[in-house]
């Protein structure tokens, strides 16, 4: 059966600080800006052109606690005014440990958020220094504590793993610590180089360097230490208590359509991707200077049957479900066991995947190189 939720992603560009491995789309010392960027926020909202019931809502960044709360809160109201939000609508808030203040939290839960996800990365305070991030271990013990006391139930901590001068035993370290907090959700991703940013230029140098064993080993860890408190793996990078999954994730996985709104903010409806500019200026001037279209500031772009088949794939094969054989057939009119019977048969042969009551997912050996298998239907 088709899945037929939507989700709205809004972006909030700003922070306090850029951090050193941080390639997203964000500013800091761009605060003379925030108010027009929410005013041409407001009207992009007001502007979609779909009658949409929605499942999820997330605010992601950027850093969306580092701006005004009332600013969420009002633009949570424009969303539920121009959207038909699900009674048991998920609704997700980023958050750095350092700016989730009490009087934020009490805000945000009056206003409806009923998700946090904090970015704590690590809870080392000297790879914290490292990576450019302005808080330490102890302003993640305390945002933890101050979103439990909130009451919010439903929380997540983003960790990062193959940091500079981190060793296993370091990580094993955060990951203990990070679930002795009483988190229902941990997000555990990989340290990925990106072109022209500070981290990167360092690696580059040779003043660090990443090795692929210890990498996988670190992951290792986490698979191990995670279960024993009861987080089990739901997708490559994501840990959860049962029924805690992420809801607005779990939907991007799952190919279901939803609209970004502010800038950089992406979007995939029906066939067609869409991604807003990233230019602050230039979204702000579009939106306040009478846009008469929600994507007048995107580019847009209609993918081929193939192309979504590829996509498809892609994202199946990240969850630990795996793709759903008689979903893809519904979607494609096409058998994925005729369509791709040799690399079906090499990979189960070669123990990276298996076919399990209708699903084709990826063993634990075969999400340790998930990136290979993939390449395979692309």
């Amino acid at each position: 059966m088709l899945n037929t939720d939507k989700g709205i992603y809004i972006h909030i560009p700003f922070c306090a600080s850029k951090c050193a491995y941080c390639d997203f789309v964000s500013y800091a010392g761009r605060d003379s800006l925030i108010e027009s960027y929410f005013e041409a926020l407001f009207r992009q909202i007001e502007l979609f052109p779909y009658d949409w019931a929605v499942n999820t809502v997330y605010f992601g960044g950027g850093t969306p606690s580092y701006v005004d709360a009332r600013l969420i809160s009002e633009t949570l109201e424009k969303t539920a005014r121009r959207f038909t939000l699900a009674r048991d609508c998920e609704i997700s808030l980023e958050a750095n440990p350092n700016s989730l203040s009490p009087k934020k939290l009490e805000i945000y839960k009056k206003a409806g958020i009923n998700r946090i996800s904090i970015g704590a990365q690590s809870m080392d305070d000297d790879i914290l220094r490292l990576i450019g991030r302005a808080h330490r271990r102890s302003d993640t013990v305390k945002a933890a504590e101050n979103v439990l006391k909130a009451g919010f139930d439903n929380f997540n901590l983003d960790l990062m793993f193959s940091l500079p001068k981190q060793t296993a035993a370091d990580f094993e370290d955060t990951l203990k610590a990070a679930a002795d907090l009483g988190v229902p959700h941990i997000s555990c991703y990989s340290l990925t180089l990106e072109e022209n940013t500070p981290i990167y230029r360092l690696y580059e140098d040779g003043t660090y360097s990443q090795d692929d064993e210890i990498d996988r080993q670190m992951y290792r860890a986490a698979l191990e230490i995670l279960a024993s408190y009861g987080l089990r793996r739901y997708e490559i990078s994501n840990f959860a208590l049962p029924g805690r999954e992420c809801r607005h994730n779990t939907d991007c996985w799952d190919f279901c359509s939803y609209a970004g709104f502010g800038a950089a903010a992406c979007s995939f409806i029906r066939n067609t991707r869409l991604e807003t500019t990233g230019d602050i200026g230039e979204f702000i001037r579009t939106f306040t200077e009478g846009a008469g279209e929600w994507d007048a500031a995107s580019t847009a772009y209609e993918e081929t049957a193939g192309e979504l088949a590829e996509d498809y794939i892609m994202l199946a094969l990240r969850k630990a479900s795996g793709l759903n054989e008689s979903d893809f057939s519904a979607r494609f009119g096409e058998d994925f066991r005729k369509m791709y019977t040799d690399i079906i048969r090499e990979t189960v042969s070669e123990g990276l995947a298996e076919e399990v009551g209708g699903f084709y997912r990826l063993t634990d050996r075969g999400f340790d190189l998930a990136g290979y298998v993939t390449k395979k239907f692309l």
